[in-house]
């Protein structure tokens, strides 16, 4: 089901609340072996678990898209 949803994931790689290793890169790349192609994973470099409010305000770069017009740009299909 996963492997068809758009997923915008974030993930502080100092993490110690839900340790990164285990984290979201896991489900990351499980998704990704699965198939799917609709899944963002950006990391946070020296960012702990609280995230939240760099990943909100996130404006975007080369690599990533602007969190907020991501998620409203999404839709049902």
């Amino acid at each position: 089901v996963l492997k068809n949803t758009p997923i915008y994931a974030f993930h502080g790689d100092k993490d110690t609340t839900i340790p990164y290793k285990t984290g979201t890169p896991v489900i990351y790349n499980r998704i990704k072996e699965a198939g799917g192609n609709k899944i963002i994973f950006k990391t946070y470099i020296d960012g702990g678990h609280n995230i939240w409010d760099k990943a909100i305000n996130f404006e975007g770069d080369d690599t990533y898209p602007n969190t907020l017009n991501w998620l409203f740009s999404q839709k049902r299909s």
